[in-house]
C-alpha cells in the first residue's frame, strides 16, 4: 500500500508500515508523519511539519514505524523497528528519552500524561500483535491484549477497546473486547467485522461505545453494563456505515450505505437533519469542534464539510476535495482549518 500526504503547497510519499503514520498536534498547527523518502536503509524518516508555514523539522530516530502526539504536552512519541519508543521534542526533532519495550518491533498509538498505548509485533502477520498499555513515567505494563489489530483507550481513560483475532480456540472468546484499564477486567465482548474497526466510536464522556451494524445502531453503556440495540427509523440511513457523537454528546451523525447523513438526537434517536451528502456510501464522519458542522468522506472519494447552521430543511454542504484513491478516515483539527 502507498499513501500520499498533501498540504496546500507540498506533497510527500508516506510509508505504510501497518501503524500510525500521521499524528496531528492537538492545537492543529503541526503534524508528524513517517515519510518514505528518508536517508535510512529502509527509506523511512519522521518529520514535523507546520501546517501553514510548511517548516519541516527532521526527527533524529532511525527506522521509525509510527508516531503519536501527546494529548496535552508538546511531545511526539515515535516507535521504531527495534522495539524502542522515543519521546521527541517537536521543536528540535531531538529525542528526550527512550523506552525499550523488549520487542522486535513497536507501533505507538496513543500517549497521555499517565499512560502510553502501543503494539508489539513479532512479524508473523502485518498489523497483528499485542496491544500494551504502560505507565508513561515508569514504563511499567498495566494491560496486555494479544491478537490485536487495533486498540484505543476511551476518552475517560477508564476502558480499553481492542479489535483483533480470537485468542486461541476457546468458543467463548470474542475478537472485539472492552476491558477496564485498571485491573484488565473484561466488561464487554462481541464478534465483529475486524476489517473495519474505525466504525467503533466512543461518545465524548468515554463510557458509551457506538457501533453501526446493518440496519441498526448498537449503543453499549460500558459503565452501566447495558447494551441497547437501536432499530433505526425509516428516516434514518439504511445500513449505517459510520457514526460520530457531537462534542457535547447531544447529537449523533449517522452515515448510510445510500450516501446520506442523518443528525439524530442521541437520547431519543429522533432525526433532526438529513443531508444528501455523497453519491456513494458514507465511509467516515467527524464533528468539527463545536456543534455546527461535520466533515465526511464518501465511497465517491469526495470530502465534504456540511454546515448545520443552515435551515434544517436545506443544510448546505461544501466540497473540500476529492482523490483518485479510496479514503478510509477523517478528523477535523481543533482550529477548524
Amino acid at each position: 500500500l502507498s499513501h500520499r500526504l498533501v498540504s496546500r503547497d507540498s506533497a510527500w510519499d508516506v510509508q505504510y508500515v501497518g501503524g500510525s503514520i500521521v499524528a496531528v498536534e492537538p492545537a492543529g498547527e503541526r503534524f508528524a508523519a513517517v515519510l518514505a523518502d528518508g536517508p535510512d536503509e529502509d527509506g523511512s524518516q519522521v518529520v514535523i511539519v507546520g501546517v501553514d508555514s510548511g517548516e519541516r523539522i527532521d526527527v533524529d530516530v532511525d527506522d521509525p514505524t509510527s508516531v503519536a502526539w501527546h494529548t496535552s504536552e508538546d511531545i511526539v512519541a515515535v516507535g521504531d523497528g527495534s522495539g524502542t519508543i522515543w519521546f521527541v521534542d517537536p521543536a528540535t526533532g531531538s529525542a528526550i528519552r527512550a523506552v525499550d519495550t523488549g520487542a522486535q518491533w513497536v507501533r505507538v498509538d496513543q500517549i497521555t500524561d499517565s499512560w502510553i498505548l502501543y503494539h508489539i509485533e513479532d512479524g508473523s502477520f502485518p498489523g497483528l500483535g499485542t496491544a500494551v498499555v504502560a505507565e508513561v513515567a515508569s514504563g511499567e505494563v498495566v494491560l496486555e491484549e494479544p491478537q490485536s489489530i487495533y486498540a484505543e483507550v476511551s476518552p475517560s481513560g477508564a476502558y480499553v477497546l481492542s479489535v483483533g483475532l480470537r485468542d486461541g480456540d476457546d468458543p467463548a472468546d470474542r475478537n472485539t473486547k472492552v476491558r477496564t484499564l485498571a485491573g484488565g477486567m473484561m466488561v464487554w465482548a462481541r464478534d465483529t467485522d475486524n476489517t473495519n474497526h474505525r466504525r467503533f466510536t466512543w461518545a465524548p464522556d468515554g463510557d458509551v461505545l457506538l457501533w453501526p451494524t446493518q440496519d441498526r445502531l448498537t449503543r453499549v453503556d460500558i459503565a452501566g453494563g447495558g447494551e441497547q440495540f437501536v432499530e433505526l427509523s425509516e428516516e434514518a440511513p439504511p445500513f449505517p456505515t459510520a457514526v460520530a457523537a457531537s462534542p457535547d454528546g447531544r447529537w449523533m451523525a449517522i452515515g448510510g450505505l445510500d450516501g446520506s447523513i442523518r443528525i439524530v438526537d442521541a437520547e431519543s434517536l429522533e432525526p433532526a437533519v438529513r443531508l444528501a451528502a455523497h453519491a456513494g456510501n458514507v465511509v467516515a464522519v467527524d464533528w468539527v469542534p463545536g456543534r455546527d458542522r461535520i466533515v465526511s468522506l464518501g465511497g465517491d472519494r469526495q470530502i465534504l464539510v456540511s454546515d448545520l447552521r443552515s435551515p434544517p430543511a436545506a443544510p448546505s454542504s461544501s466540497w473540500v476535495g476529492s482523490t483518485g484513491f479510496p479514503l478510509t478516515h477523517v478528523v477535523m483539527s481543533a482550529t477548524q482549518r
